[in-house]
């Protein structure tokens, strides 16, 4: 297997002429860098850069202690619990309806 190789660097979603659209709703996001990991499949990693440290799953999720969760993230549906999680969620939106990005 090959290293990924970067296919964008600071990827805008939604701007100009790009619209991205939820139903009536408007989308508009920048995702750090995107790397094709299979060409056949078109399979690629989001990369979204933050300061510090690196973070666990249960940390993106929300499920750990250390994940510190205020009382309206707690009062959420599991699944969309974490403040990182719901970033990961909405750059998926971004991608998957995006009319140009064909990865």
């Amino acid at each position: 297997q090959t290293d990924p190789v970067p296919v964008f660097v600071e990827r805008f979603f939604g701007y100009g002429l790009r619209r991205t659209m939820l139903d009536d709703i408007a989308l508009v996001g920048r995702i750090d860098r995107i790397d094709l990991l299979d060409r056949e499949s078109k399979a690629v990693r989001v990369i979204d850069y933050k300061t510090g440290r690196t973070r666990t799953m249960g940390e993106i999720e929300g499920t750990t202690a250390s994940s510190a969760l205020s009382e309206r993230e707690e009062k959420l549906p599991e699944g969309i619990r974490g403040s990182y999680k719901r970033q990961l969620v909405f750059y998926k939106l971004l991608a998957e309806l995006d009319p140009t990005f064909k990865y």
